[in-house]
């Protein structure tokens, strides 16, 4: 394995083509590189998170779905490679941030971030769920 991770493409640009790592509007993120350790999270329960941070992004930039794609890169030992990858999901950065809603303590500033986005994209719609 030489890498694996995530290829990120904003759907209007992408105008229904197929997000890869050669796409003109694709964005790419790795997770791993050979020679490079996994920034992982945490570990619970079995299963290994590993760190997949989405930044400088502005509000209004929270609001339009992204189309999300992970890849791996594997090589043999004649140096020759092959590029797999998942699905695609289409997904907004203020829809994921609603999905992690509870991923954060109340009163911490990761919660307040996420809830801050919450609020930009839903405006009070789910304040019944959020705690100050």
């Amino acid at each position: 394995m030489e890498e694996y991770g995530t290829v990120v493409g904003w759907d209007a640009e992408l105008m229904g083509a197929s997000l890869t790592n050669q796409s003109s509007a694709a964005k790419k993120a790795y997770a791993y590189r050979k020679g490079k350790a996994d920034p992982v999270f945490r570990t619970a329960n079995g299963m290994t998170q590993y760190t997949n941070v989405l930044v400088g992004f502005t509000d209004d930039q929270c609001i339009p779905d992204l189309a999300m794609r992970p890849y791996l890169i594997l090589s043999d030992a004649k140096g020759q490679s092959i590029t797999l990858y998942g699905g695609t999901v289409h997904r907004s950065i203020g829809y994921i941030a609603y999905q992690n809603r509870s991923a954060f303590q109340p009163r911490t500033e990761a919660y307040a971030y996420i809830w801050s986005i919450i609020h930009h994209v839903y405006g009070t719609q789910y304040d019944s769920e959020y705690r100050k």
